[in-house]
């Protein structure tokens, strides 16, 4: 059995970014709800996390970001992310047979 520890931080509910990745191995970056990066209602703490983000880049420690934190992981490396219009649509439906059986052994 591994014996992998893990500490979760609700930012959005009074927690604190810690200021650099001293005693952690690996940063996992979630995010998204009401959020974002660029539009409004702009996530509070963007900031912190892209610095506390940057320093486990500056380590060479692994990072997994995912949502809003895939768009933290962007501005830590240098990068940046551009508002754009939200569309929606949806172009074509189908249904396509798939045959998952070998035809060649008499199985239909």
């Amino acid at each position: 059995m591994r014996r992998i520890g893990f500490r979760y931080l609700r930012l959005f509910s009074g927690g604190i970014v810690p200021p650099t990745g001293d005693g952690h191995d690996g940063l996992v970056v979630l995010g998204g709800g009401p959020w974002g990066s660029v539009s409004t209602p702009r996530l509070p703490t963007f900031d912190a996390e892209v610095e506390l983000t940057a320093d486990f880049l500056n380590r060479g420690k692994p990072i997994m970001a995912i949502g809003l934190g895939a768009q933290i992981l962007a501005a830590a490396a240098g990068g940046g992310t551009i508002a754009g219009d939200f569309v929606f649509t949806i172009r074509t439906a189908g249904v396509v047979r798939v045959n998952w059986l070998e035809p060649e052994r008499g199985v239909p």
